[in-house]
């Protein structure tokens, strides 16, 4: 018998194979589709699963090597869309874009019986990016390059990281030193917004016919592309009066937190910890991050014991 899905969970994982599994626990009995940054062991993440948990997931084969704030995590998410269009999800069903270090502050069924009875909206919330300012606007007018050939080497050393990001950002400036502003692609207005969604098939369908050459070469040089990539596409198609706030959100300030769709963020972007839970049980939205372990080992007991068991 072939079951019907309503949600399909896209993971974009690089660390913590234990917090992977958690995560991956809670979202039953939904299928998953993971894709693991290639700097990394992906039998690790199948290793820490349970049996349950294994018979759902689906893995991307094809992976690619993830940079922070590159095209590359753009790419990564695609992979998944792309595999869930392709004989996992439905026209109507949704796929729900997640990270490893998310986790669930509602029971997975509130999220299904919220879609089920709001058809056809999109989860997702996104600015304007010019009615941000410079903060916004210096992100989409300069190049930036994240994908560099040398990013391709992890490291925990903070000095290697510090002078890692100062060969990057003496090299940006090169590169956009006497050059005009990057533009949006014709008919575009550039959109910003958190990295995490749940959007129906048809709605990604469309989104990616949209993406052509002219719009990724353009969204490969933005800085932190995956808070831009699909806001900038559903902004400009007819999807855009489906999202909550029918259109652009109004501009209240800089920080993902404040445009989130699906997760609680914390403002400064850090680790969640057990002094989050009360502003955590009290936001509304479906999921949080980012949960690191072992630090927010109490705060996610804490979750299963108060709201989800």
């Amino acid at each position: 018998m072939v079951l019907y899905v309503n949600l399909v969970f896209g993971i974009v994982a690089h660390a913590q194979p234990e917090m992977f599994a958690q995560l991956v626990s809670r979202l039953s009995p939904y299928p998953v589709i993971v894709h693991v940054d290639v700097k990394v062991e992906q039998s690790a993440f199948l290793d820490a699963l349970d049996p349950e948990s294994r018979d759902r997931v689906e893995w991307i084969e094809d992976r690619v090597i993830v940079n922070w704030s590159g095209y590359s995590q753009v790419e990564a998410m695609r992979r998944i869309v792309r595999r869930a269009l392709d004989g996992f999800a439905a026209p109507d069903d949704y796929i729900v874009m997640l990270s490893g270090g998310c986790y669930p502050i509602r029971d997975v069924s509130e999220l299904h019986g919220f879609l089920r009875s709001h058809p056809g909206i999109q989860l997702i919330r996104y600015l304007r990016v010019s009615d941000g300012g410079r903060y916004y606007t210096h992100q989409v007018e300069r190049r930036h390059t994240r994908d560099l050939r040398f990013l391709r080497s992890w490291t925990n050393k903070p000095l290697a990281r510090k002078l890692r990001n100062g060969v990057i950002r003496g090299h940006d400036f090169i590169i956009n030193a006497g050059r005009r502003p990057l533009v949006p692609p014709h008919g575009f207005v550039f959109a910003h917004g958190s990295g995490h969604f749940a959007l129906t098939a048809s709605c990604l369908q469309q989104l990616e016919n949209m993406a052509n050459s002219e719009y990724v070469g353009v969204m490969k040089r933005v800085w932190a592309p995956d808070e831009k990539f699909y806001h900038t596409l559903i902004a400009n198609s007819e999807y855009s009066s489906q999202v909550p706030d029918g259109g652009f959100a109004e501009y209240v300030g800089p920080g993902n937190y404040l445009y989130a769709a699906t997760h609680f963020i914390t403002q400064s972007h850090q680790v969640v910890a057990t002094c989050d839970y009360d502003q955590i049980s009290s936001s509304g939205k479906f999921f949080a991050r980012k949960f690191s372990l072992p630090a927010s080992q109490l705060l996610i007991d804490r979750i299963d014991r108060e709201l989800l068991d």
